[in-house]
Order: structure tokens, then C-alpha cells, then sequence
């Protein structure tokens, strides 16, 4: 369903995160057209890359309140470009808009 790895990452996610922070990963795979390995990857990929509290327990996605803060947040800070969603992150110290995904500013060079 999905052609890049990035975008396959935010549409599991969302789908969490709009779920409630809990659910199947059978669902997922079901709703998304996706295989198990792709939403492992995608929890693995938001704890390591991101810090999000997220992990998988007995069958099911399971996405913290911090977590879900979190997603929210870099949600409303979205841009359509190309049919494509991408999604910025706002520099906590120059405001300036970053990729999701960027480590450090691509302004000041702070952490994000």
C-alpha cells in the first residue's frame, strides 16, 4: 500500500494513535495492508529514532500518553507538499520548521 518506508512509519502511527494508543497488530495489518515486520519496525523505529514510549504487549500496539502528546503535537505542525504529508517539527529554540525525522536544527543546530 505504502511506497516509502518513512510514510509507511506515519501511517502505522496515526493509526495507534487514533485508535487510542491501543491496539491489535493484527488490526493494523488488516486496515493498513501491511505485514507484522513493517509494524515492529515501525514501533522500533519510534523508540530508537524518535524516544517515543511505544512497544508491542500480548498482540497489541501499545502507544504511552506521552507518546500520544507527542504525535499530536508533530501533527498539527503538518504540510501537505505533493499529495504526501510531511511532517515538521518546530525548533524549540529559533521556532524554526525542521523534517520529522531531523536529530539537530538545520538553523541553530540544537537538538530537537
Amino acid at each position: 500500500m505504502f511506497g516509502g518506508g518513512m510514510m509507511k512509519r506515519m501511517a502505522i502511527l496515526n493509526y495507534v494513535m487514533q485508535s487510542g494508543g491501543k491496539v491489535a497488530v493484527s488490526e493494523i495489518i488488516q486496515e493498513l495492508d501491511t505485514k507484522e515486520k513493517d509494524v515492529k519496525k515501525a514501533v522500533d523505529w519510534s523508540r530508537k529514532k524518535m524516544g517515543m514510549a511505544i512497544h508491542i504487549e500480548d498482540g497489541f500496539v501499545v502507544l504511552a500518553p506521552s507518546a500520544m502528546a507527542q504525535l499530536q503535537k508533530q501533527k498539527q505542525g503538518a504540510t501537505v507538499v505533493q499529495e504526501r504529508v510531511v511532517y515538521m517539527i518546530k525548533c524549540d529554540n529559533c521556532q524554526h520548521d525542521n523534517m520529522q525525522g531531523t536529530q539537530k536544527c538545520t538553523n541553530c543546530g540544537a537538538p530537537l
